[in-house]
């Protein structure tokens, strides 16, 4: 039996995650021990506490799946976003900047 996490702060930098790549990977290496197989990565988005736009999102996720890849980790790693409701909510998910 394995798990989904889909609701996860590992992307190295962003928000209040993983502080640096070496901890996002140890993140990644606890939740394989733990028969988790797939992981949504999911920073907050721009709800006034942090300002995590879609390209810089976008760019950790890919070199965090390039890393943790290399460093043998099997999870499937998936994009998505911590999204808060607000008037700009649907506009900015018809757009692509929210991530789902």
């Amino acid at each position: 039996m394995s798990f989904i996490d889909c609701h996860n702060h590992s992307l190295p930098g962003i928000d209040d995650g993983a502080e640096d790549m070496p901890m996002a990977l140890e993140m990644l290496r606890v939740a394989e021990q733990n028969k988790i197989s797939d992981v949504v990565l999911t920073p907050h988005h721009l709800n006034g506490a942090f300002e995590n736009h879609t390209d810089k999102v976008k760019q950790c996720f890919n070199e965090l799946k390039q890393v943790a890849t290399e460093s043998d980790i099997g999870i499937n790693l998936h994009i998505g976003s911590e999204v808060h409701l607000t008037h700009e909510t649907v506009d900015q998910l018809i757009s692509g900047e929210a991530l789902t």
